[in-house]
């Protein structure tokens, strides 16, 4: 703070009688005003030449920043002719106003600022109990949502637009926008972005609408007809249409490392899930570390170029076979094969012992499949239903089934026994 009154001092020019500075902010961005009332009474507005001090007024919301309240948004300074400063702190009307909180589109009028009011609550942020009702992060009416979607899309909108449609997928920390307009002559134009709306403002609004309703939606559509209402629709779809992948779409189902992680964040009882969610069916009891070390190995295994990497994994006891299926490329049907290095095993083992560490219930896998559409992301299968066996598929990567579905080798009676003392299924604590 004293910084920040020299600072003042050093800009207001010989002869002053009162500094005022008014100062409003969020993110990287400030507005920064000050006026100088001089000895004679005549009032001049002064231009702050100085950087630093635009730096330690910007200091200075940190410096009194608290978990609980967070930081302030706006502040009134004033430095009377005896240099005694006094400071007023505005934590709670928005930034860069001023703004009619009153007024229904109050998410219209700040929809400019969201990415910025975002940002700074990243930094500087607050306990949800204590975010403003006008804050992008405390979105719990999806009207407020809504008015600020239909607001940022028909500014992107060119002249002539019949009808808007934005929808977003979302699953865990991924969000995908596609934005269509329909022209009035009936084109359609599509796009992968809306502009003016972060995805930040939407994982926001996604997470108050958990916290609100206990479950969580993966589809959100706005349809705006020109001079019809907003029409929104929260959906429990599954989302992407298919394997989630930064460089690309894959193929089949939405990626199932995405939605474990998405039920981690947002967890609920299985009832609650639609039909789809691999929850239903599928053990996510798997340890994010030892997956991403696992993704790494197999990374390291297999040559490169690639197009789809399948790791195929058949455990009894202590006995852990794997067979890593490398196809090259997508249109192709050529795949190399090889198996994990003894650490590559020793991780495959650490999941399989994780996994039944946290849900016993079941015993302990005898298959799984860990499948990498790109080099980011693994996605994992187990199966705790077929027959133990220590034989693969005849074709890499594929499923053995059907009529030449080749008869799995028998396995040694004593391996299994010392399977089921070493994995004994057993209640959840």
């Amino acid at each position: 703070m004293q910084e920040v009154g020299a600072r003042l001092l050093e800009d207001a020019p010989e002869g002053w009688a009162r500094i005022e500075v008014q100062v409003t902010a969020a993110g990287e961005r400030a507005g920064i005003s000050m006026v100088v009332t001089m000895r004679d009474g005549t009032v001049i507005p002064v231009r702050m030449a100085v950087p630093q001090t635009v730096a330690a007024i910007m200091q200075l919301r940190t410096e009194v920043y608290q978990e609980d309240i967070g930081t302030w948004y706006n502040a009134a300074i004033v430095i009377d002719e005896d240099q005694r400063m006094q400071i007023q702190y505005d934590y709670d009307n928005p930034p860069f106003g001023p703004y009619d909180l009153n007024a229904a589109n109050i998410g219209h009028q700040i929809a400019e600022v969201f990415d910025d009011l975002i940002e700074d609550h990243k930094v500087l942020p607050r306990l949800p109990w204590n975010l403003p009702d006008w804050h992008p992060a405390s979105i719990t009416d999806p009207a407020r949502l809504g008015g600020a979607v239909e607001s940022v899309m028909v500014a992107a909108a060119p002249p002539g637009w019949r009808r808007l449609h934005v929808r977003y997928e979302a699953a865990a920390d991924v969000i995908v926008t596609t934005f269509s307009i329909t022209m009035s002559d009936g084109t359609v134009l599509q796009r992968q972005a809306l502009p003016g709306l972060g995805t930040d403002v939407i994982e926001a609004s996604r997470r108050a609408y958990y916290q609100r309703e206990n479950r969580v939606w993966f589809r959100a559509t706005f349809d705006l007809e020109d001079g019809a209402d907003l029409r929104v629709d929260y959906e429990d779809r599954e989302p992407f249409g298919g394997v989630y992948d930064p460089e690309g779409w894959g193929d089949g189902e939405a990626d199932p490392e995405l939605l474990r992680r998405d039920y981690e964040m947002f967890p609920v009882p299985l009832g609650q899930l639609p039909y789809w969610h691999p929850a239903k069916v599928r053990d996510f009891a798997l340890d994010g570390d030892l997956l991403d070390q696992l993704r790494a190995a197999m990374l390291t295994a297999s040559p490169e170029p690639w197009y789809r990497l399948i790791l195929e994994v058949r455990a009894v006891a202590d006995v852990i076979k794997t067979r890593l299926v490398t196809k090259i490329d997508r249109w192709g049907d050529e795949v190399t094969v090889a198996e994990l290095d003894d650490n590559g095993i020793a991780l495959v083992k650490a999941i399989r012992d994780d996994a039944y560490q946290t849900r016993p219930a079941r015993g302990a896998w005898h298959g799984a499949r860990f499948a990498l559409a790109n080099s980011r992301m693994i996605a994992a299968t187990l199966d705790y239903e077929t027959a133990p066996s220590l034989d693969f598929p005849e074709s890499p990567g594929q499923d053995d089934v059907g009529e030449d579905a080749t008869t799995p080798t028998p396995v040694d009676p004593d391996l299994l026994r010392r399977d089921q003392e070493m994995y004994p299924p057993q209640p959840n604590p």
